[in-house]
């Protein structure tokens, strides 16, 4: 163990604060007197200094297509997909430039739908969308609309021969005869990158086909994890899902730390995805010297930390670096709950890993959201989990297996405690799961050292 976690690690810089992504201020994270620490911090997208000109180029220059404004002649019904409020997009940049194209090929407003690629989280309110949108498109006769997978009569059932991989999509996107992605790219947990053929399934497919993408199997499998694309099951789920009824365009954007537009690619749904994909990947990803005692992280800032369902995404990127029965603190407002009525209920039957995994095996058990409880349970299984969300409730958060810290001083003291250590080497991610973390370690190939399941 001690040759792959690294006896002579290289010298950490002495840091006496650490600002976290953490709501819409950030969370000052004070390190204390004499602790080495090591942030991971990716270099990150510099912001775009003219993004209509950028969004205007890409849209009319596309990589391997016709400018949209030339696939949209001729076309009587256009549906677009946008991302929900859980992801730090801003649309209300990017959708007029892409609406404009459209209307200036002639299509009314009232012919373009704006449709929110909801997935099973919950789907925003009529309010919401506008916001989502922006006041531009919002104030045009443009038809808002969210999917919903849990109403099956929003779906058409494309699923191909022989029928064992169910695949139902939105009735609106079907019937288009013009269909266009508007994405955010990022690292994403299980898809390796969010946008691009995620955004049709799971976005616009329904219970039964989210179901069968999210299948323990898939969530378990050692490549549906961030970054990885090439054998990546839950990528070529949604590859399958999209072929069945493909996009024609394809804007992929990327933000900065600060989520403002930092890139703007367009072109086949698959050629803008890789293109947004290869500079993202280089700009998120940042190179850990070793495998740390422990690891600090974030819910990713707002949006995304709004919920624990999402800010949980943090705890398993920090596992990619950290030794096992190492400590995992992560700190989150949580302002909005556990997330989905489903997720809160699934989390309240179990106490532990243990409790978890004998009812996801049980004969017939489903429920809502069980992917994200299988990544909490899978890391907790490894590694002790410490939280600090003063919107929770810090006895349900206990019933959990959490490790529930009130303030940082606190923190500190059951981190150290946890580790065993009390000067232990600790990695900081500010960023939490928009940090694509890597290392020539896999913690994998450790064994769980005795007592790290305490």
């Amino acid at each position: 163990m001690t040759s792959l976690i690294s006896s002579q690690p290289p010298p950490m810089p002495m840091h006496t604060t650490i600002t976290l992504s953490h709501g819409t201020r950030g969370f000052k994270l004070e390190i204390p007197d004499g602790l080495s620490v090591c942030p991971l911090e990716a270099a990150g997208l510099p912001a775009l200094t003219d993004p209509r000109a950028s969004l205007e180029q890409s849209l009319r220059a596309p990589l391997d297509t016709e400018p949209l404004q030339e696939l949209a002649r001729g076309k009587t019904a256009a549906c677009v997909l946008i991302p929900d409020q859980t992801r730090p997009c801003p649309l209300h940049r990017a959708l007029p430039a892409l609406v404009s194209e459209i209307l200036h090929a002639g299509l009314r407003p009232d012919a373009i739908e704006v449709l929110v690629a909801t997935g099973l989280h919950v789907p925003p309110s009529e309010e919401g969308i506008r916001e989502l949108v922006g006041p531009d498109v919002s104030g045009q006769a443009i038809t808002l609309r969210a999917s919903d997978a849990r109403d099956p009569t929003q779906f058409k059932d494309l699923t191909p021969p022989p029928g064992d991989a169910p695949i139902h999509l939105h009735r609106d996107w079907v019937g288009a005869d013009l269909r266009v992605v508007a994405s955010l790219v990022e690292p994403h947990l299980l898809a390796g990158y969010s946008g691009g053929a995620k955004m049709i399934l799971p976005g616009i497919a329904d219970l039964q086909t989210i179901r069968h993408a999210h299948r323990p199997e898939i969530i378990a499998h050692p490549r549906a994890r961030a970054a990885k694309m090439t054998d990546n099951p839950m990528f070529a789920l949604a590859r399958a899902g999209e072929a069945t009824c493909p996009a024609h365009f394809h804007l992929a954007l990327a933000v900065d730390r600060a989520g403002d537009l930092a890139g703007a690619w367009a072109g086949s749904l698959a050629g803008a995805h890789a293109a947004a994909i290869a500079a993202v990947g280089e700009a998120s990803e940042v190179h850990a010297p070793r495998l740390f005692d422990a690891a600090i992280t974030s819910g990713g800032g707002s949006p995304t930390d709004r919920t624990l369902y999402q800010s949980l995404k943090g705890f398993c990127m920090a596992s990619r670096v950290v030794r096992p029965g190492g400590p995992l603190w992560l700190l989150t407002p949580a302002g909005d709950g556990i997330g989905s009525p489903e997720f809160e209920t699934l989390l309240g039957r179990v106490n532990g890993p243990e409790a978890f995994f004998h009812l996801l095996e049980s004969p017939g058990f489903f429920s809502i959201d069980q992917w994200m409880a299988q990544h909490l349970f899978e890391t907790m299984a490894n590694h002790p989990l410490i939280i600090h969300a003063p919107g929770l409730d810090a006895a349900w958060l206990r019933g959990r297996g959490m490790h529930v810290v009130g303030d940082v001083a606190e923190g500190w003291q059951r981190l150290r405690e946890l580790a065993k250590n009390p000067n232990p080497a600790v990695a900081i991610l500010s960023r939490g799961a928009y940090t694509l973390a890597t290392t020539d370690f896999d913690p994998a190939e450790l064994e769980m050292p005795k007592g790290g399941e305490d």
